[in-house]
C-alpha cells in the first residue's frame, strides 16, 4: 500500500489536519480525524509532483508530530518510456518544459522530438543535468531526415545544444550513455515562447491603426 501520514502527536493538544495537493497546489483531499493519526490512501493517483500540508484547526496549540511516507518503488525504466527512436520520441512542445526523474540503462537511449518554427536563436537551448561520477551522458541533435547536426560530449555535469542557426523544422535530440548501468538526469527544453496576435490586431497599417482618444 502507498500512503503517507502524520502520527505520535497529541490530539488533545492540537487538532492536526493532513492534506494533499497537485502539483498546482489544487487540493485533493484531507485527513482530520479524532486520534492521534491522519492517514491519506495514495493508491490509484497517477506520476507526477505532490505536495503535503500539516496544520492545526486551533490557534495557540501545538504539538510534535512525525511524517511517514510509502510510494511506489521506482522502477528502471522512466515514465516517458517508451521514447528510444524517432518513431516513438516524446514530442517537447513549442512552450519551455522541465523533465525531471529521467533515466538511461544499460543499452538505452532517450529521443525527444521539437518543431522550430522560425529560424532558432542563441538564446534557445536543449540542456540534461546529471551527475558525470555516476554515468558520461552525451547530447546529440538530429534534423528530420536523421542527419547528425551536433553533438555535446564533455566532462562537466551538463550538455547543452542551443538552437542558434536551424531552420524552421522538426528536429530530434538524442541523450545516450558512454557507460552501462542506471544513469539519472533531468531536461531543460528553453525555446522562445510562440507568440501571439494581441487584442489590437490587426494594426499593421496606417489603413487598419487604431485610434488613440
Amino acid at each position: 500500500n502507498h500512503y503517507v501520514e502524520v502520527y505520535d502527536f497529541n490530539h488533545n493538544a492540537a487538532d492536526i489536519r493532513l492534506g494533499l495537493y497537485d502539483e498546482n497546489l489544487e487540493f485533493i483531499v484531507g485527513s482530520n480525524g479524532q486520534q492521534n493519526f491522519e492517514a491519506i490512501d495514495l493508491n490509484g493517483y497517477p506520476y507526477g509532483t505532490y505536495y503535503v500540508a500539516i496544520d492545526s484547526s486551533e490557534f495557540n496549540s501545538a504539538t510534535g508530530y512525525k511524517l511517514f511516507a510509502r510510494g511506489p518503488e521506482r522502477t528502471l525504466s522512466d515514465w516517458l518510456e517508451p521514447n528510444d527512436s524517432f518513431a516513438s520520441s516524446t514530442i517537447l512542445g513549442s512552450d519551455p518544459n522541465y523533465l525531471w526523474d529521467l533515466t538511461l540503462t544499460a543499452g538505452d537511449q532517450d529521443i525527444f522530438a521539437f518543431d522550430l518554427d522560425s529560424y532558432g536563436y542563441a538564446d534557445e537551448h536543449l540542456t540534461i543535468f546529471f551527475d558525470h561520477l555516476q554515468a558520461d551522458l552525451g547530447l546529440a541533435l538530429y534534423d528530420s531526415q536523421g542527419t547528425l547536426l551536433h553533438n555535446s560530449n564533455s566532462t562537466t555535469d551538463f550538455e547543452t545544444i542551443n538552437f542558434w542557426g536551424l531552420a524552421p523544422g522538426r528536429y530530434y535530440a538524442q541523450v545516450y550513455s558512454w557507460e552501462s548501468g542506471l544513469a539519472d538526469y533531468s531536461l531543460v527544453y528553453s525555446p522562445i515562447p510562440s507568440l501571439y496576435p494581441d487584442l489590437n490586431e490587426d494594426n499593421n497599417t496606417p489603413a487598419t491603426a487604431i485610434i488613440l482618444e
